[in-house]
């Protein structure tokens, strides 16, 4: 019997392209690929094929196995394994995803729209919108939550590498160990002993010598960021729910283990205003850090939260919502909306948005229409139904018997076409209960992406206006003058 060894060569391609070896294959995420694995010599009796940790379907081929599998929707590094035999690799990230940067700025615009809107929602409750205590809030502990494992890798590199400079400093050492006599030593000696009062030289003599120290102000800042965060935690584990006070716990604790570390102990802390020097600039890892920080202190002033995390694998379902407060703001703009507090729910310990799949959340407009998020439309609705299956677009304007479709694709494929031709459902299948007509008037896909190959048509003017659907590109950090155009060429009439 061959030995469950499985020696031998490993090839992958995306369908319809050459072979590769995998050493020189490049993975992206959430993409289908093929391969194939060629014996060096006897096949094994047995066979287990593993894609990140994951068994993989294959056929037999004269020379090996071959087989499908699509890459997930994370990058980072990644394994194949044949029986005992491990073959590294690296998924690199999709050009269609959001960075972190992006996913920051969907919540940043998202919570100060929310805060824009409850001004205008007549919510009236004596309460601290942030659910906690004076200084801390809903958003700050997600980020918090969210990102603490960022920032143990972050303060990992500078604990094994902490920035340091040279430093001059006046010693006293034994004069057997002077090497040599500075021009400054000499002065010190006079000054102290004058010439010729002195007979012979003192066991000690003041001399400057260079040091490595680190402390410096970019040690000193992190040191103060990392007690300020401390002082935070132990508010969070004062804040009155038992899962977040243990995680709190957890944290400040590791925040302590940070503050002993040797380097941090001989490190001050900042005196005054702090500054952004050219380190912290320039730095990579210090940048970083500093940015965690900024991000952490100004999530604090937000005072209108999720009652639920949102993890950044989720980032599909903060699109949505981003999206549609996108909308909002463009109908705020020009001074349509009329009722905006159906979007938020008041508990005992806060204030928070109240989107969710199946709520239908809602906020007024003028000339008597509604904005909805996550509709629902079945074949029991009472103005507009459906005669197939139930429906639930994720962003509806209803007018009296007119419905406008915004369909927010994250993570649309490359083939809008096809991703286009499924918004025909909500064109076909909705009806108006008065007039017994189709209900939908346009229906657009709200994409992060836009390519420059022959689906560019899909986001031209002309197609959109002669169609009434097609793609937008909304894309975090990039204005977009297209909704407030077509909100007054179809919805302000």
């Amino acid at each position: 019997m061959a030995p469950l060894s499985s020696g031998g060569s490993l090839f992958l391609r995306r369908p319809g392209e050459n072979w590769t070896v995998l050493d020189e294959a490049f993975l992206t995420e959430a993409t289908e690929y093929e391969w194939k694995f060629e014996f060096a010599g006897e096949k094994p009796a047995k066979l287990l094929v593993q894609f990140s940790a994951m068994p993989l379907l294959y056929n037999a081929t004269e020379t090996g196995v071959e087989g499908r599998f699509v890459t997930p929707f994370q990058s980072g590094e990644t394994s194949f394994q044949v029986n005992d035999h491990v073959f590294r690799t690296y998924i690199y990230p999709d050009s269609r995803k959001m960075t972190e940067d992006q996913y920051e700025m969907m919540l940043s615009d998202i919570l100060e729209e929310s805060a824009a809107c409850f001004q205008m929602s007549g919510l009236n409750r004596d309460m601290t919108a942030g659910g906690f205590e004076r200084g801390i809030s809903w958003p700050q502990w997600q980020y918090i939550e969210r990102n603490f494992k960022a920032l143990e890798r972050l303060f990992r590199k500078i604990q094994e590498r902490p920035y340091r400079k040279l430093h001059r400093q006046w010693e006293y050492i034994r004069k057997e160990r002077v090497t040599q006599l500075t021009p400054q030593t000499e002065k010190w000696l006079e000054q102290s002993y004058g010439k010729g009062t002195v007979q012979g030289i003192p066991d000690y003599i003041q001399t400057n010598i260079r040091k490595e120290t680190t402390d410096v102000y970019e040690n000193q800042l992190l040191k103060s960021q990392l007690k300020d965060l401390e002082r935070m935690l132990n508010l969070y584990r004062h804040c009155g729910y038992s899962e977040i006070e243990q995680k709190a716990v957890s944290y400040q604790s590791r925040v302590k283990s940070w503050l002993i570390k040797s380097f941090l102990k001989e490190t001050g802390e900042v005196q005054g205003n702090q500054v952004i020097t050219q380190v912290i600039r320039k730095h990579p890892v210090y940048r970083q850090t500093y940015q965690w920080f900024e991000r952490v202190f100004k999530h604090s002033t937000e005072q209108i939260g999720f009652d639920y995390s949102i993890p950044m694998k989720d980032t599909y379902a903060l699109y949505e919502m981003w999206c549609y407060f996108q909308l909002i703001k463009a109908f705020r703009k020009q001074n349509m909306l009329t009722d905006t507090k159906e979007l938020f729910k008041t508990k005992k310990d806060g204030l928070f948005l109240n989107l969710s799949v199946h709520h239908e959340s809602k906020v007024s407009l003028t000339n008597g229409r509604k904005l909805y998020f996550q509709r629902n439309y079945q074949a029991n609705s009472p103005d507009f139904h459906t005669y197939t299956h139930r429906m639930i677009p994720d962003i509806v304007i209803e007018g009296e018997d007119t419905l406008y479709i915004f369909d927010p694709k994250y993570r649309v494929p490359s083939n809008l076409s096809n991703a286009l031709g499924e918004m025909h459902k909500y064109r076909d299948g909705i009806l108006s209960r008065q007039t017994g007509e189709k209900a939908v008037n346009e229906v657009y896909i709200m994409t992060t992406w836009q390519d420059g190959n022959e689906e560019q048509k899909f986001f031209q003017e002309k197609y959109l206006h002669e169609y009434k659907t097609g793609a937008v590109a909304m894309t975090p950090g990039v204005s977009s003058e297209w909704l407030e155009s077509w909100i007054n060429k179809s919805i302000s009439k």
